[in-house]
């Protein structure tokens, strides 16, 4: 997760925002199959 951060300089609260909209993304990818979403979250 944090090398798609590097060479953005952005603080740790803006990491933390995109942390929260990937996990929420991940969690709706979820709902249709598991299978797919559990490779998106390794």
């Amino acid at each position: 997760m944090t090398m798609m951060f590097k060479g953005l300089n952005l603080t740790d609260a803006q990491k933390q925002q995109i942390r929260d909209i990937m996990k929420s993304q991940r969690e709706n990818m979820k709902r249709p199959s598991l299978k797919n979403a559990a490779r998106c979250t390794s």
